[in-house]
């Protein structure tokens, strides 16, 4: 069972949306862990050695990106991410169903064109061999993978959205 409000998209197809749920939440998991271990690791090392790790705010700032991201489709999996109930609660059945078709065909284009350009920029920043002005020197295409991964994973959440958007409705025999 899926965690929309809906019912899953069934077979093979369903299982590999909640497959990769689960991916994102487990990655989403370790990198919440790894954050809160970096900060809880400078906090000790400023208070009882007065120094710094040096990196922790580089990689925090990866890590937050990278959270954002899966925390974005985590969130439009379980519809609690762009909806505006009150509107369509307002509208007729048919045509609620045919703006949230739009709405989802729409956010399908832009996070499509959102992960090509960004990817193009990991491109960019890994043939130029980019690197970030830190004394990690972190190779910049890394933390960006990020966008175009999280925009990918965005998409196929919303393509999930827009099967059960396509299915029939259900009749209620009363």
């Amino acid at each position: 069972m899926s965690a929309h409000n809906e019912k899953a998209v069934p077979g093979v197809v369903g299982q590999m949306f909640n497959g990769l749920a689960r991916g994102v939440s487990v990655l989403a998991g370790v990198t919440l862990v790894a954050l809160v271990g970096l900060v809880v690791a400078e906090i000790v090392a400023r208070s009882v050695f007065n120094t710094s790790l040096a990196v922790v705010e580089e990689l925090v700032g990866y890590f937050v990106v990278l959270l954002m991201v899966l925390g974005a489709a985590k969130a439009l999996r379980k519809n609690d991410l762009f909806r505006v109930s009150f509107i369509a609660d307002l509208l007729p059945p048919a045509l609620e169903r045919a703006s949230r078709v739009f709405y989802i065909l729409t956010a399908i284009a832009v996070c499509c064109v959102f992960a090509w350009r960004t990817a193009d920029l990991v491109a960019s920043s890994f043939s130029r061999g980019k690197i970030s002005q830190t004394v990690m020197e972190t190779p910049l295409w890394i933390p960006q993978l990020a966008l175009p991964v999280g925009f990918a994973v965005l998409a196929l959440f919303l393509l999930e959205h827009l099967m059960l958007a396509l299915r029939p409705p259900e009749r209620r025999d009363n």
